[in-house]
């Protein structure tokens, strides 16, 4: 094209050609040559608007759309361009206002309310994307992505069964985008429709094999079904395509413990650890398997590790407490548990098991403290109303013992053991009667302490009873 370089609408024509090309840069300073010999020229300042757009200079961009409305304040393509630019830019509230004069000068044009809809859900305002996500559809009723945005928003709400409904439209229009499919699968699982969800995620990652998040899902709506094999073989496709993707690592740890693959398990914590060295929850459950595996100084270091991650951790000082009783280090174990009840004051188990380490340190007194608050906490806690009775029987006040054993025994009447120690402390006190009627319901339920009956100094007294005799014959 031969050009007469004062002729500003050649420059345009030209820009018009080498945009069609692709030759976007070309075709930019065609306009700006247009627009240097009349800067009024309304279409100039569009084109080049649109152009330096898709070559992401949104900022230059947004400055000539608004040379453009100034010209031209009825164009509503400008107003709606630049809309779509600031919204790219995060600043939505300034996208809505240029929505909204997009829709003054057309309010028939269903892109522009869904611009505006897409904005205001980007600003986390839902409800009102809702409506204008609603006029869209109006306008016309085969709009996909304004039924998607819609269930979008829709669940963001928590309106799972609407945005289902929404979903479902969206895909009557067309079947083939993963990302509906996917989001119908949130809001099917959010609604405890786990099977639903797993053949939604299914259709995602038939069109996307390689989504990792849609495999992901996948994975936790079958955990959340009981299907474990099929969700570690599942996490295995997220990994495969996310191998540092730490979550999918630490649950599938997690699931191989359900299965006592204990030792595969430790890999799988190790590796999300690997890939976030803080994670606070797979050190921590690592040390649960560890001490599953009786590995007790393993466990240690790894609950030391969930604590230097987390130092407000109460079920990390817990579990190290625990371990640490194991190790028969009970002074530890009593620091720790202490850690665990500040963090945590009605932590129950924390203030049972300290009460554990304090009985083997011979402090019965702390002990039935601890036990105390441990029963406060949670009144049927049988495991602690046995130990307080087996605490103060160490301190020979008997009968406190028997009434403790006695509510541990409405808790869980079938316990042999919660007998048996009773029977124990009647016979100190030599109330023979009562001792064998308790010492008779301990071998009933389970004939080894007929046994142990035979040879337990705590029956000395009543010994030479003959129908103690009968009874452990």
């Amino acid at each position: 094209m031969e050009i007469k370089f004062d002729n500003y609408e050649a420059w345009y024509n030209r820009g018009n050609e080498l945009s069609d090309l692709g030759r976007y840069e070309d075709a930019i300073i065609s306009f700006e040559n247009a627009l240097a010999i009349n800067p009024d020229y309304h279409e100039a300042w569009y084109e080049r608007g649109v152009l330096l757009g898709r070559l992401d200079k949104y900022e230059e961009a947004i400055a000539s759309f608004d040379k453009a409305v100034a010209i031209k304040p009825d164009d509503h393509q400008a107003w709606y361009n630049r809309g779509v630019l600031l919204d790219d830019l995060d600043r939505f509230a300034e996208a809505i206002t240029s929505y909204d004069q997009a829709i003054k000068v057309n309010s028939e044009r269903e892109q522009t309310w869904y611009g505006r809809g897409l904005a205001l859900a980007l600003f986390n305002k839902y409800e009102e994307a809702i409506f204008f996500f609603e006029k869209a559809i109006e306008i016309e009723p085969d709009f996909y992505e304004a039924w998607h945005n819609l269930g979008l928003a829709l669940s963001n709400l928590g309106r799972y069964e609407d945005a289902i409904f929404s979903y479902d439209r969206a895909l009557k229009i067309s079947s083939d985008d993963d990302e509906v499919w996917y989001n119908r699968g949130i809001a099917l699982d959010n609604l405890g429709r786990y099977e639903e969800a797993i053949s939604s995620y299914d259709k995602s990652i038939k069109i996307k094999p390689d989504d990792h998040a849609a495999w992901y899902n996948r994975s936790v709506a079958l955990d959340n079904l009981g299907r474990y094999k099929e969700a570690i073989s599942s996490y295995d496709k997220v990994i495969e395509f996310k191998p540092d993707k730490y979550q999918a690592w630490y649950n599938r740890g997690i699931l191989l413990d359900e299965l006592e693959n204990h030792e595969e398990a430790i890999v799988s914590y190790k590796k999300a650890i690997e890939f976030k060295p803080n994670y606070n929850e797979a050190w921590h459950d690592l040390g649960i398997t560890l001490f599953l595996l009786d590995r007790y100084e393993e466990a240690v270091i790894s609950f030391d590790k969930s604590i230097e991650c987390k130092p407000d951790s109460y079920q990390a000082f817990y579990s190290r407490g625990f371990i640490l009783t194991c190790l028969n280090r009970y002074k530890k174990a009593i620091s720790s548990f202490d850690k665990a009840i500040e963090i945590k004051s009605d932590y129950y188990e924390a203030w049972y098991n300290r009460g554990v380490a304090l009985g083997k340190l011979g402090k019965y007194e702390d002990a039935i403290a601890s036990y105390d608050q441990a029963i406060e906490l949670k009144p049927n806690y049988q495991e602690a109303l046995y130990e307080r009775g087996s605490a103060l029987s160490k301190l020979n006040r008997y009968e406190e013992a028997i009434t403790s054993y006695d509510q541990a025994l409405e808790i869980v009447p079938e316990s042999a053991k919660t007998f048996y120690n009773s029977s124990c402390c009647y016979a100190l006190q030599n109330k023979v009667e009562q001792s064998l009627a308790k010492l008779n319901q301990a071998i009933t339920l389970d004939p080894q302490f007929r046994e142990m009956a035979k040879t337990d100094t705590d029956f000395d007294q009543i010994r030479s009873d003959q129908s103690f005799q009968d009874l452990i014959s």
